[in-house]
Formats: C-alpha cells, structure tokens, sequence
C-alpha cells in the first residue's frame, strides 16, 4: 500500500541524474510505484540501443499513472538529464497522492495536472549547485486540485476529424492494450489541445481509466502513449526511440 490514500499529503520523489550530482541518486519518500518506475527506468536506460546518443538527446514525457489505492494518483516528468561529469542518464520526478474523483474525470487531467507539471519542469531546469538545494525544493511542489468543473472542455470541430484519422489506432488499443500516437497526426496544430481531444476520445472508447498515459517525448516528434498493462523495457525503448 502506499499509505497516501487517508492522507492530504502528497509525496514527492526524485530519482536518476542531475548535473549537481556526480552519479546515480534517488530523493523523497520511495513509495511501491516510486520503487516500480525507478527499476524500469533503470532497466530501459541499460537496454538501450545507442543509448548515450538517445539519452542525450532532448527527450521529455509527463506522465499520470494508476495507484493501488482509489482517490489516489501519481502524476510525473521524466526527462533526459546527465550527472556532474556529463554521463548522461533520465531524471525521473514524480508525486503520488489523493485526487478526489479522478477515476470518474481522467479525462480531464491534462487540465488538472498541466499546473504540477509545469512546476515539474521549472525544477529540473534550475541551476542547482548541490541536491540539498534540491531536496528543500522538492516538498514545495503544489499538487493539483480536483477542480473537474473548471476543466471542463469546450466542443473541438478538431475532435471529429482526430476520431476519423486515428481510428485505427484506437481500435488497437483493446487488442494489444498499448497505443503510440504522434500528436501531430490528426491535424491540429495546438498540442494540448490534441492531448484533450485524445483523453476525451479514449474516455468513450473505455469505461475504465488506462494504467498510465505518457504525453511528449522529443520536440520535433511528440506524441501520446496509453498503457492498460504494466510497463516493461521494451515500452522504454519505444518512448526513447526517436530520441
């Protein structure tokens, strides 16, 4: 259990390589999912084909994923990164804590999170001298509010035409419980908006919310990946694999 799902507070935790550290670190509360994708971190990174140039490259996903606990969520960046002496190496950030009916309004996390991740982002990229800085940082994270009303979309002509170009792929998704869309594909021209519009096409597709759903990748080529299995390394490769 991750002894989250009766509590108000989230927990934060960091874990893979940053410039202020000279090798391999992990901070925070490492609760079972925390645990769960640091191994598959580390295992994709050492199978990686070519992997000092696709880990050096400009490679980033946000991601939300499924807890054991109802209410409860884990929502995260992880990023390409490298250590003190350059060894480069993903930087995994993540947060697991309640999120009250979110299994009934998944559809509508992109809004929700888009906030948290945005702090995630600001994190990473700070000039850190040394990982105590970070560590006081860490805690300050704001988790996001289930502020479902707000979120709530707008009707996208876009959403219509997105269903048409990439019906296909939706249709796989049952099958091989794993789907990769580039977010370029339908059209749109306004990323985000491709997000929701995928999020509120996959939410009438299937009555019950994925087991995570990755959203980035590199900058010339993004791209939305949906899982309803558990994640293996063969998922990591194919996430790094334009990178």
């Amino acid at each position: 259990m991750l002894g989250v799902g009766k509590s108000a507070v989230w927990q934060w935790f960091i874990a893979g390589k940053h410039p202020a550290a000279g090798d391999f670190f992990t901070l925070g509360r490492q609760t079972p999912m925390a645990g769960a994708l640091t191994n598959w971190l580390r295992q994709g990174a050492e199978h990686l084909t070519d992997s000092r140039e696709r880990l050096s490259a400009s490679c980033s996903w946000r991601f939300w994923s499924q807890t054991s606990e109802r209410g409860v969520i884990t929502c995260g960046l992880v990023k390409n990164s490298c250590d003190s002496v350059g060894r480069p190496f993903p930087l995994l950030l993540l947060g697991t804590g309640p999120l009250r009916h979110w299994e009934e309004n998944w559809e509508l996390l992109p809004f929700v999170a888009e906030g948290l991740w945005g702090q995630m982002e600001q994190l990473t990229v700070r000039n850190y001298q040394a990982l105590k800085r970070l560590a006081e940082d860490l805690p300050a994270l704001r988790p996001p509010r289930p502020a479902w009303r707000e979120a709530a979309p707008v009707s996208s002509a876009d959403r219509q035409r997105l269903r048409e170009t990439i019906g296909h792929r939706l249709r796989s998704f049952e099958a091989e419980q794993a789907v990769f869309i580039p977010l370029t594909e339908g059209g749109s021209v306004d990323l985000f908006e491709a997000v929701s519009n995928l999020h509120l096409l996959f939410k009438e597709m299937i009555a019950q919310p994925p087991r995570a759903v990755f959203l980035g990748g590199q900058p010339a080529r993004p791209a939305l990946a949906l899982f309803n299995r558990a994640l293996n390394r063969h998922d990591f490769e194919r996430l790094w694999a334009d990178a």
